[in-house]
């Protein structure tokens, strides 16, 4: 039972240590394919090249929704991809972010509305004076 248990602890840590270099690459990949540089030819092949079917994916999951779906063992989180998409200036190929700008006025009045739903909830907090904790 033990020799088959750690047989099975064997392969699943190889399969998430295949996962885990997938994911690096992919990340890899993605910050010199999604490149805006194309001053020399370094950059041009790297906006040319082929990529993963992996990445392929992701890359399409967020031009789509605006997230990527990503495993759990995955070391670099959303955010980090989302971060470099952004540098990279990969947004104007997701449409939710081609909307246009909002007037000041528009940001003014809703910032001072969600400012007023604050101050209003913390208003009706219970007074914790002299609460012994």
């Amino acid at each position: 039972m033990l020799v088959q248990t750690n047989k099975k602890l064997k392969q699943t840590l190889f399969n998430d240590r295949s996962l885990i270099l997938i994911l690096i690459g992919n990340l890899l990949f993605m910050h010199y394919y999604t490149a805006q540089n194309k001053h020399s030819d370094f950059w041009k092949a790297c906006t040319s090249m082929k990529i993963p079917t992996s990445l392929e994916k992701h890359l399409a999951e967020f031009k789509q929704t605006g997230f990527i779906t990503l495993p759990k063992q995955s070391l670099f989180s959303y955010p980090s991809w989302f971060q470099v998409l952004v540098g990279q200036n990969y947004l104007p190929n997701y449409k939710k972010f081609n909307n246009p700008p909002v007037d000041l006025d528009t940001a003014r009045d809703y910032f001072k509305m969600i400012s007023h739903i604050i101050q209003h909830d913390v208003a009706s907090l219970p007074d914790y004076n002299g609460l012994s904790i």
